[in-house]
């Protein structure tokens, strides 16, 4: 599989998604903190997009080893994590609320959290704090959507660049249009749902296989960068629960990563490169999927356990979270994503984990 070049700044850039989500699900001044969610669909699309587009042309793309490496890149951590989740969920959530958690593990390990949940939650509700396994519904997104890009980019991969821009631009505009009209009619759906959501992986894509060169010009770019920033920030912290969603809403933060990657790679130059090259925010972006899957179940046993959410639990929530995801990045991320002697067991952890909830739901 062709690999891209490192680029510590996109390490920086997820390091701006998690935060705000992070934020945002503990309630501490980032009202539109939901936004890094579409951040990290953004370079999703343009990183995956990538390497398979480099393959296709070197001739090496070969589909079963993609779907592997997403597996070993996706699944050992969030086995981990839905393992201790429905452990800790046994001792502390109440049958009718464990009985909603298996089925929301049945459904992750099936690839469909985002349908179980656009059935069953309304994702700013209340009752949704009380769901541990809530935030899987973007990795379904994620997952379903590489199911199946992967075959059209193979298919389509005698298009020339510009076609092929061209056709993704076109598919883009279709769901697209679909978000804005949904998140008027059709609010939960348009929330949960790939068709919906798939506009967003599909901006990355597109930057990816975009087909024209532009030579270094770090005016330029210093400038498209600071405008990406600030179009992700205000989200940020201009909107809230009651904006709708995704949407036109979603466009700022979108199109505003695009922007910066746009803009970084031209040149590494310019301050926005630098900051987000910059160690601690290069970290946190290496830690950030742990750090995503981790701190949502952690937010909400802390909640149930002492029965409110100060900022003791605050504290102690992040804290948790935070060692949580740097164990889980260090101990299970990392070795699963190079190590080759590991695939078989996560093969068979994998059917085992399917295996298990199965029975596990139906129990109840």
């Amino acid at each position: 599989m062709t690999q891209i070049r490192y680029r510590p700044e996109i390490d920086g850039l997820r390091a701006l998604a998690v935060v705000p989500v992070v934020m945002f699900h503990l309630g501490v001044g980032f009202p539109g903190g939901f936004v890094g969610v579409d951040i990290f669909f953004v370079i999703s699309g343009f990183l995956i997009t990538g390497i398979i587009r480099r393959g296709l042309e070197n001739e090496t793309f070969l589909l079963a080893e993609f779907w592997e490496r997403r597996i070993r890149r996706i699944f050992p951590a969030l086995l981990v994590v839905v393992a201790a989740t429905l452990a800790v969920g046994y001792w502390v959530l109440i049958p009718n609320e464990l009985e909603g958690m298996a089925k929301s593990s049945v459904a992750q390990a099936l690839m469909l959290a985002n349908v179980y949940f656009w059935r069953d939650t309304n994702y700013f509700a209340g009752p949704a704090e009380f769901k541990p396994l809530l935030h899987m519904w973007s990795l379904a997104v994620e997952e379903q959507f590489y199911l199946f890009f992967p075959l059209a980019l193979s298919f389509f991969r005698r298009l020339s660049g510009k076609k092929l821009f061209a056709l993704l631009t076109v598919v883009a505009f279709i769901s697209f249009s679909g978000s804005v009209y949904g998140s008027i009619f059709h609010t939960g759906a348009t929330f949960f749902l790939l068709p919906t959501r798939a506009w967003e992986l599909l901006i990355g894509c597109m930057l990816a296989v975009f087909p024209w060169q532009f030579k270094s010009a770090p005016r330029r770019d210093s400038a498209i960068a600071t405008l990406g920033v600030l179009a992700i920030a205000l989200p940020v912290f201009l909107y809230d629960s009651m904006t709708r969603f995704p949407g036109i809403a979603a466009a700022p933060p979108v199109l505003g990563t695009a922007a910066i990657l746009f803009a970084t790679a031209n040149t590494s130059s310019i301050w926005v490169c630098k900051i987000l090259s910059l160690r601690p925010f290069a970290f946190v972006g290496l830690i950030s999927y742990s750090l995503y899957l981790w701190h949502w179940p952690v937010i909400v046993y802390t909640r149930i356990y002492f029965g409110n959410f100060g900022w003791k639990q605050m504290v102690f929530a992040s804290v948790v979270s935070l060692l949580l995801a740097i164990l889980s990045w260090r101990f299970v991320e990392t070795p699963f994503r190079q190590s080759t002697f590991l695939r078989r067991r996560l093969l068979f952890a994998t059917t085992f984990f399917m295996s298990a909830t199965t029975c596990a739901i139906s129990i109840f």
